[in-house]
């Protein structure tokens, strides 16, 4: 009953938004959250496209075989390129997907997750999530929806959600926390609301812009 009403006060505040933009640290929820709206909504007889911007980040051998380099807090680093650099999507792709489906066109996608699926041009609701969909441009048909929760919580849902180590999980987000913290994090205050959901619970807090965000990460 209790993701119920979370899941109705998300969707209360998407009110009769075209356009639903969700980005966020790891772990945070974005995917599941995307997917219960989808389902809640279906429920209720509209129809919802789902886009993952993951389905658009550049093949994992190029990515780990190029050299990024980022600055943190005046530090200079170098490393593959992760989910949290905008230069590892094919960004070409996922603006045509959007134009075809804003004059018109159905469009088939092949997906990481869910293989093909078809999006709606006459969808009442296009959901757009991932972490890349912070590199993205926001209007007023949309909202967006900034997912974030404390490093345990992330650390822990990764263990269970892939049966790994702590230690494996940990080593494997090194790299990406440094580039989301230098590349991700910045770009929260263009988000509408910033959901926390930690514990299992879920808050909503209403996003104040930059000064509130750096005010907030200090």
């Amino acid at each position: 009953m209790e993701d119920i009403e979370n899941i109705r006060k998300l969707c209360d505040l998407i009110g009769d938004k075209k356009f639903l933009y969700i980005s966020g640290n790891g772990g945070a929820g974005k995917t599941t959250y995307a997917q219960k709206i989808k389902n809640f909504l279906e429920m209720e007889g509209k129809v919802v496209n789902l886009i993952s911007t993951d389905d658009f980040i550049t093949d994992s051998k190029v990515r780990n075989n190029s050299k990024c380099e980022w600055l943190l807090n005046g530090k200079s680093y170098e490393g593959r390129y992760t989910s949290c650099c905008e230069e590892s999507y094919f960004w070409n792709g996922l603006v045509s997907v959007l134009y075809s489906l804003s004059v018109g066109c159905d469009i088939c996608l092949k997906t990481k997750r869910n293989g093909m699926i078809r999006l709606h041009s006459g969808a009442d609701l296009t959901i757009v999530e991932g972490i890349g969909t912070c590199f993205m441009s926001f209007d007023e048909q949309s909202v967006s929806l900034w997912f974030e929760c404390e490093k345990e919580t992330e650390i822990e849902r990764r263990m269970k959600r892939g049966g790994l180590s702590r230690e494996e999980v940990v080593s494997r987000i090194e790299t990406r926390d440094s580039q989301f913290l230098a590349n991700v994090l910045p770009k929260k205050f263009k988000f509408d609301y910033v959901i926390e959901t930690n514990n299992e619970s879920l808050k909503i807090i209403k996003n104040m812009g930059e000064k509130f965000v750096r005010k907030n990460h200090n």
